[in-house]
């Protein structure tokens, strides 16, 4: 489950940690602009921002959120102004929460906004299927019931996929969420895929449930694992055979 927290370093430094403890994974910025760049990256689940930030404020932030999204925004504040607040709900946030923010409340607040889009609020722990069986807890993959050894980078690769099993995720995305925003080219998540998939290949009789998606970037769907291999095209939304 994936998060996106927008306020100054001394709330951030304060709020992630309560987060990743919780099992969540945070997307962490200071200013607007960041933070609506890193939402069209990401695609997080929920948005906690502040409501002042630099550059782009925080109703800026959720008010361009919102013609993309409805995932919730949960808006911080240092003031209890009642018109701040109709301000910011006519915005579009979901939940306000005012500064300073206490852990147990801002974890009811996440865990409730959730909920209302029917979520699971429980951080994964465990995936399988009939080719794979993932510990989340233990970071132990085995394929056909024989645990592989796997490489950070590919393990990384394949939690991101199986957890958002049945969505296209794009090349920006993996990049990003695996590597970090340092890194410009793509090449590296083609090569580790590659990997990845010859090492589920070697041991599943040549099964390949992660799918090149054309022109955007990769899909893990295990309704192909009886299946042949196959490609989805983006533009026509149908699949083609993959040579």
């Amino acid at each position: 489950m994936h998060i996106l927290l927008c306020d100054d370093q001394q709330s951030l430094d304060k709020l992630d940690p309560t987060l990743t403890i919780s099992g969540y994974t945070t997307i962490k910025c200071e200013d607007g602009i960041s933070a609506l760049r890193e939402f069209l990256i990401s695609e997080p689940e929920l948005i906690i921002t502040n409501l002042k930030l630099q550059y782009m404020d925080g109703l800026e932030l959720t008010r361009r959120i919102r013609e993309r999204s409805d995932a919730p925004i949960i808006g911080l504040s240092d003031t209890n102004d009642v018109d701040a607040k109709i301000e910011a709900f006519n915005a579009g946030v979901t939940d306000f929460l005012l500064k300073p923010v206490y852990e147990k409340e801002l974890l009811s607040r996440v865990d409730a906004c959730l909920l209302r889009l029917g979520k699971n609020v429980k951080p994964m722990t465990r995936y399988d299927d009939e080719l794979l069986e993932i510990d989340f807890v233990k970071r132990e993959v085995k394929v056909k019931g024989q645990k592989i050894d796997l490489t950070r980078t590919e393990y990384n690769l394949l939690s991101l996929l199986v957890k958002r099993n049945s969505q296209a995720l794009s090349l920006e995305f993996l990049l990003a969420n695996v590597w970090g925003r340092e890194y410009d080219t793509f090449d590296l998540v083609k090569w580790h895929i590659s990997n990845l998939r010859k090492k589920i290949r070697r041991i599943s009789n040549d099964q390949n449930p992660i799918v090149t998606v054309r022109g955007y970037g990769y899909i893990y769907d295990n309704s192909l694992i009886v299946s042949s291999p196959s490609s989805y095209d983006v533009m026509s939304g149908y699949r083609n055979k993959a040579s």
